[in-house]
């Protein structure tokens, strides 16, 4: 009988820290060096295109994002927040990934009261460049189009802060 308690035990034990390393999210931050914003074509909420190297003279966060995925909706919510404060020093763009409906982008733009544009890489070109796998991701862009850094996963408004601070504004 002990020996069967035992058993379950670290059954039960091996399948809690197996569920747990699969539903925590992952946070990762890596610095890139010298690396370019790649010269790819967007389309926005309103169905306009845009080229983003041609948009860059600030410091700029590209936020890749999925609408259903409520960590993302948390995301929104904080770069909103940091956007209200920075104002014209800092441009933030969501960028969904796959063929997500311009309606529905406006409609959340509308819902969460988001004052940055809305992107859709429906290619998934941008995606697959910047080589984006998880999400959220956070893209750390410097005023000369430099990518300086890129986190996974939620990134609270302080930590936020500290990156915009960081991003350096010359080429190394």
């Amino acid at each position: 009988m002990k020996k069967i308690i035992l058993v379950l035990l670290i059954i039960g034990l091996i399948s809690g820290i197996s569920t747990s390393l699969i539903l925590t999210p992952k946070l990762f931050t890596q610095s890139k060096q010298q690396t370019e914003l790649p010269d790819i074509e967007i389309k926005t909420a309103t169905n306009r295109t845009i080229n983003l190297n041609t948009e860059i003279d600030r410091k700029t966060i590209l936020l890749f994002w999925l609408p259903k995925s409520n960590i993302c909706q948390q995301q929104l919510e904080i770069l909103q927040q940091l956007k209200a404060e920075y104002q014209t020093e800092l441009h933030i763009y969501g960028i969904t990934i796959g063929n997500i409906q311009p309606t529905k982008l406006k409609k959340i733009k509308e819902e969460n009261s988001l004052n940055f544009p809305l992107l859709i890489d429906r290619r998934t070109e941008l995606t697959e460049e910047l080589m984006i796998n998880s999400i959220p991701t956070l893209v750390f862009i410097n005023k000369q189009g430099i990518i300086t850094e890129q986190h996974t996963g939620l990134l609270k408004l302080s930590n936020l802060k500290e990156n915009i601070d960081n991003i350096t504004t010359e080429k190394n």
